[in-house]
């Protein structure tokens, strides 16, 4: 898990937790959201998430929207105001449920899919709390759940992903995939193949988002060379493919 950003205030020690959504339904800690993706065009340009709150205690939520992108193998998020989501903060009370819709400000045809997150935080202090906390450190775990949200292009869906290898100096294969399609493509699982023979494999999950590229870091046994095979998991099933050199 990433660096968990940590602050004091009196009687309450908070900490921020991201989770990223992986499944379907969700459940983190008392909350779970349902579903874990949208998807959205343009003749069909709202959808709606529930929150369920299934702990003890009231939760504030508030929503943002960001634009999502892919730089340097890494995700990349900036505010955005092409999408509505309503409502931006509300309070769910124990096992109560709220409907969070979200939708599409520009409807006009794209040829190449959109991909943004709605991120749904957690307040510290449900309303009420006030500065009662006092005592012991209590632990409190605030949750950031980031909802994948895509919007289809007019055209037919392409899904072209391109596969490279590179030998590092540190002796690690670097297997690159170059989406050139016009739709995301999500692999869950990757296996490298020398022929019939298993090399390495990863279960590092990566969103590739059209006109971007990700990678994967592997340990490869020298005395192997290329073009090897690519044997992966994705949202459109089992994908076989064959590897050539990156250029330089």
């Amino acid at each position: 898990m990433a660096g968990i950003p940590l602050l004091l205030s009196p009687g309450r020690l908070l900490v921020g937790l991201s989770l990223l959504l992986l499944a379907n339904p969700i459940q983190a800690a008392s909350l779970s959201v349902n579903p874990v993706r949208v998807s959205l065009d343009g003749s069909d340009s709202v959808s709606s998430l529930t929150l369920t709150n299934q702990g003890q205690d009231s939760v504030v939520m508030q929503a943002s929207v960001n634009a999502w992108s892919i730089r340097g193998n890494e995700e990349h998020y900036e505010p955005t105001e092409a999408l509505i989501v309503s409502p931006p903060v509300f309070e769910v009370a124990p096992g109560k449920s709220q409907i969070v819709r979200v939708g599409l400000r520009n409807t006009e045809p794209q040829a190449i899919e959109q991909s943004f997150r709605v991120f749904l935080e957690q307040s510290p202090v449900a309303p009420g709390d006030g500065d009662a906390a006092e005592g012991p450190l209590q632990l409190q775990v605030m949750l950031r759940l980031g909802i994948p949200v895509f919007v289809a292009p007019d055209v037919a869906t392409k899904r072209e992903v391109l596969w490279r290898t590179e030998r590092l100096a540190d002796g690690r294969l670097r297997v690159v995939a170059i989406n050139e399609g016009n739709a995301h493509v999500k692999v869950s699982r990757l296996s490298l193949l020398d022929g019939d023979t298993f090399l390495a494999h990863s279960e590092k999950q990566h969103y590739i988002l059209p006109d971007s590229r990700r990678y994967w870091l592997l340990d490869v046994p020298t005395g192997t060379s290329p073009p090897y095979r690519i044997k992966a998991e994705t949202n459109e099933g089992e994908l076989n493919a064959t590897a050539t050199t990156l250029s330089p």
